[in-house]
């Protein structure tokens, strides 16, 4: 992947966030006969954040179902507090009434 100029190398079961403000994004692979699959999310940003590459060992698990009915899982969530040192900042959503939460790549001590 290509943001803004820079070069990330993604692997399988990794993950990129990319900061607000971000203005040219491309996608490649680097085996054309196995071309990569890419899975993209967007969703609004209230600030700016350094773009920051998650591992699968930075990824926060969550293990859940049961063996006895065939539904036991566990699920890797990369972009959510805790994973990789992601912050959220949480803030009243002035549709709803309600806190939500908004998540950024960045160093939180």
């Amino acid at each position: 992947m290509e943001v803004d100029g820079k070069v990330w190398e993604i692997g399988t079961e990794e993950a990129l966030y990319i900061g607000k403000g971000a203005q040219a994004l491309s996608f490649s692979s680097s085996d054309a006969q196995r071309p990569a699959k890419f899975y993209f999310n967007s969703a609004p940003a209230h600030g700016r954040f350094p773009d920051k590459k998650i591992g699968k060992e930075e990824a926060v698990r969550t293990t859940l179902g049961d063996l006895a009915t065939s539904n036991r899982r566990t699920i890797n969530k990369y972009l959510v507090p805790g994973a990789a040192n992601l912050p959220a900042h949480h803030r009243p959503d002035p549709t709803r009434g309600r806190p939500s939460v908004e998540h950024h790549a960045l160093s939180h001590p």
